[in-house]
């Protein structure tokens, strides 16, 4: 036991030397992430991915002749336990990583601890063969307190790279570690959309487009589906933004979008919820003539009460009017819906292309939706036959998957 102990003692301290010996390397520019409260840079020759997983806070990757070598991810989960500590979410995750069937080979190489953005964090550093590659990691859980609302926020900060350059991985992590910086966290809803991450291709459905940078996103048999988490809702997604590519048997703009506009009003109606058309124009859409309408959805506000006309019918209503109240704060923000639309009509019913761009939002002011849907749609082209035919962008580098909830502890 004490051997072990003896052995276990040298092996943190020869993490913490080589996180803190490596070369420096050049950093690029802090980058924030608003809904998670976190900012922080990666090394200036890692290039930011999209991520996929609703968790997921960002991705970056290096290439070395065209081939990834190494990525540097953070994702963020809510725990609902007072009593986990760093130190038991990185023993749990361990666990997750043993149980995931594209992994193999697991091995803990070191333990230590590490502090980030004043913190106390637990570092793990990791080999395993990832779908066949042998990769080696450095990871560091670390978890955050806040009072409003009451909540705790575990973040995981990983670096992984092929195991040829598996002296970088600690350095890697140290020089990331020195750029966190915490921050208020905020809605979605209340965050502009700065800039557009890598492209998603359909070069059959012949369009590609770049969902914010801090989104995730996923190419899906209709189209696409592009989120961002809000970890002040419970980890529910406030912005949705989907783009559906279909036909359509309208002969005109105008009628498709009227189609689409019943359909809302119909939906609004058999939820209970009130619906209101903001606006409808014309705009643009990869350059040709688009339909967008602004159409917000919002629950419905009690009925008006009468005069009163005793005290016990004052009292009565005073109590009513509480709970009308608290049952109004406690009811759904409204919804922005805005859907813009560009048909390729080929004369020819039910044959004509349609490309629908339709962003949820909820909590969100009109203007403020309208704003992102106008960043959301610059990102959005429609592919010529020459580019629908040319590769999608490049693959990165294959990483172990980051715990979606909190791991399951003792």
């Amino acid at each position: 036991m004490m051997v072990r102990r003896i052995v276990s003692a040298m092996a943190a301290a020869m993490f913490c030397c080589l996180v803190a010996s490596g070369a420096e390397l050049t950093m690029g520019e802090v980058v924030e992430f608003p809904h998670a409260g976190i900012a922080l840079a990666v090394p200036q020759d890692h290039l930011m991915r999209n991520v996929a997983a609703p968790l997921d806070v960002m991705r970056a990757t290096a290439e070395q002749n065209g081939r990834p070598v190494q990525a540097v991810s953070l994702a963020a989960f809510p725990i609902d336990r007072d009593d986990l500590t760093a130190e038991s979410l990185a023993e749990a995750g361990i666990a997750v990583h043993s149980g995931n069937l594209a992994i193999r080979n697991l091995q803990v190489l070191s333990k230590a601890a590490m502090k980030v953005a004043d913190l106390e964090g637990a570092a793990r550093q990791l080999s395993y063969s990832l779908r066949g590659e042998e990769t080696v990691a450095a990871t560091v859980y670390f978890v955050r307190q806040l009072d409003q609302p009451k909540m705790r926020l575990c973040y995981v900060l990983t670096v992984e790279t092929l195991a040829e350059r598996k002296a970088e991985v600690l350095p890697t992590l140290g020089e990331v570690v020195k750029t966190v910086r915490l921050m208020e966290l905020r809605h979605p809803a209340q965050i502009a959309i700065g800039p557009m991450g890598a492209a998603m291709k359909d070069p059959q459905g012949r369009w590609s487009i770049r969902p914010p940078m801090g989104w995730y996103a996923s190419v899906t048999p209709a189209g696409a589906t592009m989120a961002q988490t809000d970890y002040l809702q419970g980890q529910e997604p406030a912005l949705i933004a989907y783009l559906v590519a279909t036909t359509t048997a309208a002969t005109s703009a105008d009628q498709q979008m009227d189609q689409c506009l019943n359909s809302l009003e119909k939906t609004a109606t058999q939820r209970g919820l009130a619906g209101r058309l903001v606006s409808r124009k014309n705009l643009k859409l990869a350059g040709r003539d688009a339909c967008q309408i602004v159409f917000e959805q919002s629950p419905k506000p009690p009925p008006a009460t009468e005069p009163l006309s005793s005290p016990e019918t004052a009292a009565a209503t005073q109590t009513s009017t509480q709970a009308a109240t608290q049952a109004a704060a406690e009811a759904p923000q409204p919804v922005v819906i805005v859907q813009r639309n560009l048909c390729l009509f080929a004369g020819v019913a039910g044959k004509s292309e349609c490309f629908l761009l339709v962003l949820v939002a909820q909590g969100a002011a009109p203007n403020s939706a309208e704003a992102m849907m106008d960043k959301i749609a610059e990102g959005f082209e429609l592919l010529t036959p020459a580019a629908a035919a040319s590769p999608q962008t490049a693959p990165a580098l294959q990483t172990a998957p980051a715990p979606q909830t909190a791991p399951a502890t003792p």
